[in-house]
């Protein structure tokens, strides 16, 4: 079987946010390669939809989407807990598979479908459980020994450096080195590499900050353990943001905003996001401090360096976490919300901000998600899309028991519940949005600790 794409080609990641990806596509862990958990493109017809559902064997870990043919719309690519790479396509008979290489990956991070050549072709990239790369292609897995060992906590992301349509990898070293990986699929290489010191299972993000036309690389970076809380995998947070500027066959540090000795950055990757539109993102992530907890900070490039934007409100206690879940227009009025989850390990809320600088203003709030798992790298398990086709975002994510999705949508001035899913099991992947079936309609997939993956297709 030869794993081969053509048709949707990735175009340049030379504007910013999820707009520099085709829609319709849910091509990282996380949505969009700007961090953003949204799907900016398409509408559903939810809660009318059809529920597909399939054992898997073994839980899936982690699932991105995009097409493997011509003509075909997006396949499910998805990393199993046993360390199997598998593929799934969503048609209305039913689900079925298209591959599966046993043993090939690590079971902690996401694939990574680049296109490789000019005609649109696109092969599957994942790390291997020794270091080395896995790619397919052809319809055969072949691990390719790198002058480097990936970390096993790091996710691929695609990203094109030179606007040709041909998409590199950037991936991070066991020993925190950004590093461009080219030349996918037959002679894949490390072309570039930069010691950033970056969290061994930091999430890259890419835009283009400065509107210069050419992509960055932002990453959270300078490991430390001075705050000991410790519910993201281990007790090691950033200290640091770094930013790299992305060019051919080369990687360079553009800025690095540091914090002081107090706080740090409690998360795993930035979300960019345009907040005052102006065409260029801004950076935002979790900074906590030992007497204040968790609170959401968002920076914005100015003068060649990041300096602060806007700030939401600490929680005001120590040993609190806010996840941040991603900025979406949820009054579609053209104004962004910031929207997080306060304390999701203890009964939190669900909230959206205003952005209006210095501040991240509260505007509504939800009891009743349950957004993350105390210990877990996973902080994709909720999705922001216009699945119920009424030109507003819904919320996506689990209840607070974790075995059932709710969707919520800001209506006359609150979060209102639109519709329900019941998994019958706790949820264990990512969330996906796009369009699994073709019709240009999206579509839902997911999996939960049974084993079961749940794909809810629009009613076309």
């Amino acid at each position: 079987m030869r794993v081969r794409v053509a048709g949707l080609v990735a175009a340049a990641l030379c504007v910013a946010a999820a707009a520099a990806v085709p829609p319709l596509m849910w091509p990282s862990p996380g949505g969009a390669v700007s961090g953003n958990r949204v799907q900016l493109h398409g509408r559903g017809t939810f809660p009318a939809y059809q529920s597909l559902r399939a054992r898997t064997g073994k839980p899936i870990n982690w699932m991105i989407a995009a097409p493997l043919a011509a003509g075909e719309p997006a396949r499910l690519i998805a990393v199993r807990s046993d360390a199997a790479l598998v593929a799934f396509a969503a048609d209305r008979p039913g689900l079925r598979m298209i591959f599966q290489f046993p043993e090939a990956v690590s079971p902690d991070a996401a694939p990574a479908a680049p296109v490789v050549n000019r005609a649109g072709d696109r092969a599957v990239a994942a790390t291997a459980l020794d270091g080395s790369l896995t790619v397919v292609w052809g319809g055969q897995e072949t691990r390719v020994p790198l002058s480097v060992t990936l970390s096993p906590l790091a996710h691929l992301m695609v990203v094109d450096v030179n606007g040709d349509g041909v998409q590199e990898l950037l991936a991070l070293s066991r020993e925190g080195e950004l590093l461009l990986i080219g030349g996918l699929p037959d002679h894949a290489r490390v072309v570039a590499r930069l010691a950033v010191h970056a969290l061994p299972d930091a999430r890259i993000a890419v835009a283009d900050l400065d509107g210069d036309g050419r992509p960055e690389a932002v990453l959270l970076t300078g490991p430390t353990g001075r705050y000991a809380h410790g519910v993201l995998g281990d007790a090691v947070e950033a200290e640091a943001i770094t930013v790299v500027e992305l060019g051919v066959g080369t990687l360079r540090e553009k800025a690095r905003f540091v914090l002081p000795a107090d706080a740090v950055f409690e998360d795993l990757g930035p979300v960019l996001a345009d907040l005052d539109g102006d065409g260029r993102p801004e950076v935002l992530v979790v900074r906590s401090a030992a007497t204040q907890g968790g609170g959401v900070l968002a920076l914005a490039w100015r003068g060649g360096r990041l300096e602060p934007f806007a700030e939401g409100p600490a929680f005001g206690r120590p040993g609190r976490w806010v996840h941040l879940l991603g900025v979406a227009d949820l009054e579609a009025n053209g104004r962004p919300h910031v929207v997080v989850q306060r304390a999701p390990h203890v009964g939190g809320t669900l909230q959206s901000l205003e952005v209006l600088p210095p501040r991240l203003v509260p505007r509504a709030e939800r009891p009743g998600f349950g957004s993350h798992a105390i210990g877990s790298r996973n902080l994709d398990q909720v999705a922001m899309a216009d699945l119920n086709g009424d030109d507003r975002p819904q919320i996506i994510g689990p209840d607070r028991q974790r075995q059932r999705l709710l969707a919520v949508e800001w209506l006359g001035g609150g979060l209102l519940e639109r519709w329900s899913y019941g998994l019958g099991a706790p949820i264990a992947s990512n969330l996906v949005v796009a369009d699994l079936a073709g019709g240009g309609l999206l579509d839902l997939a997911v999996a939960d600790a049974k084993g079961t993956l749940h794909v809810l297709l629009s009613r076309r």
